[in-house]
């Protein structure tokens, strides 16, 4: 189990924000796509369990606990590493036992500078399940309604 230390904020303005970010020293590191499905959890209180795939990276199974506040939070996570090649599998499992919560698709850009990893998330899709099984749509990370 691993801690993190997390901050989530609002960017009017991600491109000013990332040169910011480079004239303090971060460099770049890339860009990639992560597709997290949320499953639901009844047995931690503000649990949430979640199965990212990320582009060329192996999938990871995270469980945690997350205050639903804005401000500075330390995460306490249990992490275990999927193979790419399994992580549909695994997907379809845990969705037949537990249920999905949403689906998030985001596209990030990632800086580092030291120990500190910046991320800027472009426009997020959600959805959620409808009562039938199908996608419901859901928010855009704007909060506006998006379809799915």
């Amino acid at each position: 189990m691993g801690d993190r230390i997390e901050l989530k904020a609002f960017c009017s303005d991600p491109e000013a924000t990332a040169e910011a970010v480079k004239d303090l020293g971060a460099k770049e590191s890339g860009a990639l796509e992560e597709r997290d499905t949320y499953f639901q959890v009844h047995r931690m209180p503000r649990g949430r369990l979640l199965l990212r795939r990320t582009e060329y990276q192996p999938a990871r199974l995270i469980a945690y606990a997350l205050a639903n506040q804005p401000g500075i939070h330390r995460t306490a996570a249990v992490v275990a590493e999927v193979p790419a090649t399994g992580a549909d599998a695994l997907a379809g499992v845990l969705a037949a036992a537990n249920g999905v919560r949403a689906e998030v698709v985001k596209r990030r850009r990632t800086f580092l500078h030291k120990q500190t990893l910046t991320l800027f998330r472009g426009r997020t899709r959600t959805s959620r399940p409808s009562r039938q099984g199908g996608s419901a749509g859901g928010s855009d990370s704007t909060g506006r309604l998006v379809q799915a």
